[in-house]
């Protein structure tokens, strides 16, 4: 929250793709998004997690550094996640290999994708 110090709240939620949720993402603050992915084929598909911390390029330099802190708690909050990622600059987010990202992480990968 960037008017209240140290407060996390519930910003928005959605169904939609991680492009949609980088549209909340602000340029002055430190936010977290938890993102459901599915992956798999016709024949088995599976839901995974990612957690992202976002730190804004305009966001104050002492609320970058309480990110760790506040990621710490939302893990006690979010405990199943295959993938953790931080993003800085909207540039930098890609659903696509964000993605990829998660099919590595899921170990076996039978989608008959490549893992390049």
């Amino acid at each position: 929250d960037k008017d209240a110090k140290d407060k996390i709240v519930l910003e928005a939620t959605g169904t939609g793709s991680l492009d949609e949720l980088a549209g909340h993402f602000h340029e002055d603050a430190c936010q977290f998004a938890y993102l459901r992915v599915t992956t798999g084929d016709e024949e088995s598909k599976r839901a995974k997690f990612v957690l992202i911390a976002w730190t804004g390029p305009k966001a104050g330099i002492l609320r970058k550094a309480k990110v760790s802190v506040h990621k710490a708690n939302m893990k006690q909050v979010f405990r199943d996640f295959a993938v953790e990622t931080q993003f800085s600059e909207h540039d930098d987010i890609d659903q696509q290999k964000l993605i990829q990202t998660v099919v590595k992480a899921g170990g076996a990968n039978y989608m008959g994708q490549s893992s390049h």
